[in-house]
């Protein structure tokens, strides 16, 4: 393994992390740092499992970057929420990453669907239905980020731990499966 090699492989550990880490703090963005060092992993290690898998993850990635930003609506109408609860959901977003982060993330769409569905009905337990809804998105993406972070990494750490196993070992493994 060459000095180059090693350097992108520790980069690429070192972004997987802070990604995992990301994927539970808001404004840090996880799952982009993680797909980042699985890249770095397929340039080292560009076996055609590892690029497939790259471009699976990296569709993913941005899968998860769109329903963040979407789910929220999503599940406020699903809860029955008015037009006025999903822009107080945007709008709360938007001014929790503005005012107050992090936990204006997790707290604005929450309090922007309540307030928005309050103004609406005027119904406070139908309101609040609305809201945890909303906050319900939040842990439903928090927790997509997570694992897919966590599966890039698995990816990496197998597809590169592979060239370091002992040829007997595979070869054992080839005749078990034979």
């Amino acid at each position: 393994m060459t000095t180059t090699e090693i350097i992108l492989l520790s980069l690429s550990a070192i972004l997987q992390l802070v990604g995992i880490i990301g994927s539970l703090v808001p404004l840090i963005p996880g799952a982009p740092l993680s797909f980042a060092g699985m890249l770095l992993c397929c340039i080292v290690y560009p076996t055609p499992v590892m690029i497939t898998l790259t471009v699976v993850m990296g569709l993913l990635v941005i899968g998860g970057i769109v329903l963040d930003y979407v789910a929220p609506s999503i599940l406020t109408n699903r809860a029955g929420g008015s037009k006025k609860a999903v822009w107080g959901t945007n709008i709360g977003l938007i001014l929790g990453l503005l005012f107050a982060p992090p936990l204006g993330v997790i707290v604005g769409p929450f309090l922007g669907a309540l307030v928005g569905e309050l103004i609406e009905t005027n119904n406070a337990k139908h309101s609040f239905k609305v809201a945890a809804y909303s906050f319900l998105s939040f842990l439903l993406g928090t927790l997509f980020k997570f694992f897919l972070c966590v599966a890039m990494l698995i990816i990496c750490i197998v597809c590169v731990g592979v060239d370091f196993i002992p040829q007997e070992w595979m070869d054992a493994v080839r005749q078990m499966f034979a």
